[in-house]
């Protein structure tokens, strides 16, 4: 397709210590692989960086999903899915930017050698993590990406998109997906691409008592919301990772598929988040 791919095997991230990503991968026979994607049309400028949430199945691990809940979760890749997507159109429109993509891919089951409730994670980052809900398995993953981002790749701003949580699916339904971020810039230049995409967003608050429900006695952070607001209390967790760098988190798990074929949108699939990534690394 036009740009540069590397694959990264689970000894390998051993090695970058991205342990709250290989813990999800813990219980399923297919390894983990963090893949870099860099597409190079914009000469000495610095690249954007896009991350998409890549968990290829999602039982919830042993905080196990209803069976109906399930049926759909081959679909928790929807964010990498997106960014892959959108790296294709970039490099077969030849834009003359700079992008970098990572995905962590893996599955999230259960075994005996799973991680569980309770367990306290060490991320690449070096922030501890108490694990309240192997269901909030997507973070973890997502964590360790933007710390690799940050500190191995030459990027000025992150996005992020994910399939993150059934708190903005519900909220939301399908018209549109939640933002957070605290990057006023940064959000104008994605919400000014709605008219062309017709991927509709809308900003959660990120006031600082929602704050406390990710604080933990035990760990520098709990993985879930210990007090409801489900779906900001996890932007505020990836938020926790961005150190210096402009970031925005895109919770898309409501759009990513369709019951019902409309005049712009076939049954199923959406792609949503191709366009929008697209239109923005154009500018």
């Amino acid at each position: 397709y036009g740009f540069d791919v590397k694959v990264y095997s689970k000894e390998e991230c051993e090695e970058l210590w991205m342990h709250a990503f290989l813990d999800v991968a813990k219980a399923s026979v297919n390894e983990p692989v963090l893949i870099v994607m860099h597409y190079n049309g914009g000469g000495e400028e610095i690249s954007k960086g896009i991350i998409g949430k890549g968990l290829c199945y999602d039982s919830g691990g042993l905080f196990i999903k209803p069976g109906d809940g399930m049926k759909t979760m081959n679909g928790d890749m929807a964010g990498a899915g997106a960014v892959i997507g959108a790296m294709c159109s970039i490099a077969a429109n030849k834009l003359k930017k700079n992008v970098t993509t990572i995905v962590a891919a893996c599955e999230n089951l259960i075994d005996g050698n799973g991680y569980r409730n309770g367990d306290i994670l060490e991320s690449m980052s070096g922030k501890t993590i108490y694990v309240a809900s192997t269901d909030a398995e997507g973070r973890l993953t997502l964590a360790d990406a933007i710390t690799y981002m940050i500190r191995k790749e030459n990027v000025d701003s992150i996005v992020e998109l994910s399939t993150l949580t059934g708190s903005c699916a519900t909220f939301f339904g399908k018209v549109c997906s939640a933002v957070l971020t605290t990057e006023d810039d940064l959000y104008n230049k994605i919400a000014d691409k709605s008219t062309i995409s017709g991927e509709k967003y809308w900003r959660l608050p990120t006031f600082s008592e929602y704050k406390e429900n990710i604080k933990s006695d035990v760990a520098d952070l709990y993985n879930s919301s210990t007090n409801g607001a489900g779906g900001i209390s996890a932007g505020m967790f990836l938020n926790e990772f961005k150190e210096d760098k402009p970031f925005m988190h895109i919770d898309i798990a409501g759009t990513t598929y369709t019951s019902s074929k409309s005049d712009g949108q076939i049954k199923g699939a959406t792609g949503y988040g191709v366009a929008t990534v697209y239109y923005y690394i154009k500018g």
